[in-house]
């Protein structure tokens, strides 16, 4: 006797495995329910069924799970959270650069050098006076330490970022080798839900990753990944290499992968060690320069006038970091002279006040302290500009995680329906199988 072309004991084991699948549809359901607040998790779906074939190679077939995935998406919100990472980092270290300048204040350079103006025409008003030349040294040396202490600023934010360049390093290592360890888990899982549960967990790693480094991950075959950087592969499922930090001479830091003992030049190209790195090999020195620009063409502007008031710069190295050895020599009122032509002369002191706007051709002919507000207006700005450019590129991932959460996220409301399809399939499979029981039992009563 046979149901709809198949056997009694066949049909036994066709309603087992719509069982079987609508119960591992259930377990499905019951992963994602358990993960919707889980950052980065990918909502899996089950492809159910049975053959009726009456061949039990269907139940290793179905019921199959599937990760829900928009490709394009979390490919554009990787490329994204690596810019994020670059400008929120140089937007960090930017408001640093901001916080060291200290402008406007009445303890900034600027005001430093309007005090030291000042001093010189109250100078060349008072040619003889005491108090005038006391006063002219005591704002040459607020002037020099000003200039020293912003030197020193400057080069302690920059053994910080080598610090900090360290830790992101051994950070991304890190991730490169869970990645890695991950792949060999990846290659020997037993089940589709045991190897989208690992890629899961990789995927999130790969997203942390990517806002230190511009990484690209591509797919395997095996389902393992490869993660790349420059078209390098950092890991993969044969290999993982290792990211070394090389600081040069002048603090100056470049990346090197070591893949089985081969070494290979490699730039970050985005996120926040990208941002690091450029700030520190372009941007903290071009500014550096100017200041000790600014510093350089006042001592020479200065003792052009009046020989020796401040130590003179004659050593390459030192005028190339003047801000670091802007000295006063003179200590006593005696030792400074207004005018060039005796008692009561000032053309000296004149000419000194004169160097707030005389143009230098040392500053790109623009007087001292214009050079210098042009330098802390440019700061402002690219502080200002990266902070926008921060907050777009913040609202850009934003969206995309959105986009991405829409696709691969878990909705409690289509859970909740879907689980209900499922028990009610459940409960078919199980009215079905006793139907076919009561069936064999009246054959077998019947013989």
């Amino acid at each position: 006797m046979a149901l709809n072309g198949l056997g009694l004991f066949n049909s036994f084991h066709l309603g087992r495995r719509a069982a079987g699948s609508s119960q591992a549809a259930i377990g499905v359901i019951g992963r994602n329910i358990a993960n919707v607040n889980t950052p980065g998790y990918t909502r899996q779906r089950a492809i159910t069924g049975v053959s009726d074939t009456g061949s039990d190679q269907a139940v290793g077939q179905l019921p199959q799970i599937q990760a829900i995935r928009d490709q394009l998406t979390e490919r554009l919100l990787l490329q994204e959270r690596s810019r994020f990472g670059t400008l929120d980092k140089q937007a960090i270290l930017m408001s640093q650069i901001e916080t060291t300048f200290n402008e406007p204040s009445d303890t900034g350079l600027a005001s430093t050098f309007d005090r030291f103006f000042d001093a010189a025409e109250q100078l060349a008003n008072s040619p003889e006076s005491v108090g005038a030349k006391a006063q002219l040294i005591e704002r040459a040396k607020t002037l020099a330490s000003t200039f020293s202490k912003m030197s020193s600023d400057f080069a302690v934010m920059r053994g910080e970022n080598v610090e900090e360049a360290k830790v992101l390093t051994t950070e991304a290592n890190n991730r490169l080798a869970a990645i890695g360890q991950l792949n060999v888990l990846i290659a020997r899982a037993a089940s589709d839900d045991e190897k989208l549960e690992l890629q899961n967990r990789q995927e999130r790693i790969v997203g942390e990753l990517g806002e230190i480094l511009n990484v690209r991950m591509m797919e395997n075959a095996n389902g393992t990944r490869t993660v790349s950087l420059n078209g390098l592969p950092l890991a993969s499922a044969a290999e993982t290499g290792t990211i070394n930090l090389i600081t040069g001479p002048n603090q100056d830091l470049y990346l090197q992968l070591d893949v089985s003992g081969s070494k290979f030049d490699l730039l970050p190209g985005g996120g926040s060690l990208h941002g690091l790195i450029e700030t520190q090999n372009s941007i903290i020195p071009a500014i550096e320069n100017d200041l000790h620009t600014t510093a350089l063409n006042l001592v020479d502007s200065v003792n052009a006038l009046f020989p020796n008031f401040f130590q003179p710069l004659t050593d390459p190295a030192q005028r190339a970091k003047a801000g670091f050895h802007v000295r006063v020599l003179v200590s006593m009122a005696a030792q400074v002279t207004a005018g060039s032509s005796g008692s009561g002369s000032n053309d000296l002191a004149l000419a000194l006040a004169d160097l707030r706007n005389s143009t230098v051709a040392g500053t790109g002919n623009v007087s001292i302290p214009a050079f210098y507000r042009e330098l802390v207006s440019a700061v402002g700005s690219r502080a200002s500009e990266l902070n926008q450019q921060r907050d777009t590129s913040e609202l850009v991932v934003d969206q995309l995680q959105i986009r991405r959460e829409g696709v691969s996220g878990v909705s409690l409301d289509e859970e909740a329906a879907d689980l209900i399809l499922y028990q009610r399939g459940f409960q078919a499979a199980a009215q079905y199988m006793s139907v076919v029981d009561e069936l064999m039992q009246t054959i077998i009563n019947g013989l």
